[in-house]
């Protein structure tokens, strides 16, 4: 018997593998619409449109280029107009307004080629603004890492969902959906939110890769809608990953536009507040 089982075992370590060269045949091409609109004159008051790529493509999305943007509040018609490659932005003035539904509007787009443009809808709600009082960061020793607090009121009667940004000094940290922080105001416990921790960094947080005492931070905070905070969320348990034994099969983070389009069109209030780094 024990000869056998070294023969088996001597099968084992001598065993080789083989490379598997696995074909995958295409999907069909969808629409991309990341589209959002705040409450200030900003340059992310932009619409932005791509193609979808092959799951195992490391180009970049192609841009959908000569599309017809319009956004609508009921009364005016504005136009988005492409300025780079996929990106349509606002008229330079535009600025949205509390309480105002906006009807986004894509059309003159032949996501198929078949010579036949389609036509995609998406609307959204621009919330009130989240008023912060002020922002302190300070130096936390036994976790080796910088803390950013915030002081605000909280709406205890209103159901509230929120995106928190942070920038150093001119450079924007939290520069995808997955980076930002995002709650509802479940999290908040009372009235006032006295120094909740935000955000924790350090060196290898800041780009430049070196926390210096007195330069600027700045806190974003964005107040959204219950639809973007679940988008969001999907989003983020997507990128992150799950324990694939207890996990779905993957797929795209479902969104809000027609038409079949993959992506979301959204409105939020922005509001900032800066403070200085203190060891």
């Amino acid at each position: 018997m024990r000869y056998i089982t070294s023969f088996i075992l001597s099968l084992l370590l001598i065993s080789c593998s083989e490379d598997i060269d696995l074909t995958l045949s295409s999907t069909s091409r969808f629409l991309v619409v990341d589209g959002h609109i705040c409450d200030k004159v900003s340059p992310y008051n932009y619409v932005r449109l791509t193609f979808s790529s092959e799951y195992f493509n490391n180009l970049s999305s192609p841009a959908v280029r000569g599309a017809k943007v319009v956004i609508s509040d009921g009364e005016n018609d504005i136009v988005f107009v492409e300025d780079e490659p996929g990106f349509y932005m606002a008229p330079p003035q535009f600025a949205g307004l509390h309480g105002k539904v906006y009807h986004l509007s894509i059309s003159d787009v032949d996501v198929d080629s078949d010579g036949t443009p389609e036509s995609y809808s998406a609307e959204a709600t621009m919330p009130p603004t989240y008023d912060i009082d002020s922002v302190v960061c300070s130096y936390d020793k036994f976790v080796q890492a910088y803390k950013l607090g915030l002081y605000a009121r909280e709406d205890v009667d209103t159901r509230n969902f929120y995106m928190f940004g942070m920038s150093y000094k001119d450079s924007l940290i939290t520069d995808s959906y997955t980076r930002f922080a995002y709650t509802d105001d479940r999290w908040f416990a009372s009235d006032y939110c006295w120094g909740a921790t935000i955000f924790m960094f350090n060196d290898e947080s800041i780009k430049g890769g070196k926390v210096v005492e007195g330069d600027t931070i700045t806190m974003h905070a964005l107040s959204i809608n219950e639809d973007f905070y679940k988008y969001v969320n999907a989003v983020d348990d997507i990128d992150s990953g799950s324990n694939p034994m207890h996990s779905s099969t993957p797929a795209n983070a479902i969104g809000n536009i027609s038409n079949g389009a993959l992506g979301f069109f959204t409105a939020f209030a922005w509001v900032s507040s800066t403070t200085t780094v203190k060891r």
